[in-house]
């Protein structure tokens, strides 16, 4: 038989994740605010598309950047941010907003030396 934890310790378990997950989530939706407003001409009437002087329009740039670079971060910051969560969740004994806060600090510092790496390589 499997006895259901009480709603408290659920929260103290699940809870953590809500934080760096939610700040993945504004992030995402800033991603869809700035295609949804961006034109889709380009403004100099220039010609658009890849290819024989031509440049995508701004909204085209948008995608082409949330195709090849947003979903390997994605991956990369859900499958990081889920394991250090899931670690600091049964080492650390404090709140679980704190060990959320904790988990994203160090899911921001390590997405900061690797977009500066990135960066600095090319």
């Amino acid at each position: 038989m499997v006895v259901e934890p009480p709603a408290a310790e659920r929260r103290e378990t699940l809870g953590v994740y809500l934080i760096p997950f939610s700040v993945w989530a504004l992030a995402a939706l800033a991603a869809v605010v700035m295609w949804a407003v961006a034109p889709a001409h380009n403004v100099d009437g220039s010609c658009e598309g890849i290819g024989f002087g031509c440049s995508p329009s701004p909204r085209d740039t948008i995608a082409m950047l949330a195709m090849f670079f947003g979903i390997p971060a994605t991956i990369g910051w859900l499958g990081f941010c889920a394991i250090v969560t899931a670690l600091l969740n049964k080492t650390m004994r404090a709140k679980w907003w704190v060990r959320g806060l904790a988990s994203l600090a160090i899911c921001l510092t390590v997405s900061a030396i690797t977009v500066a790496l990135i960066l600095l390589a090319g």
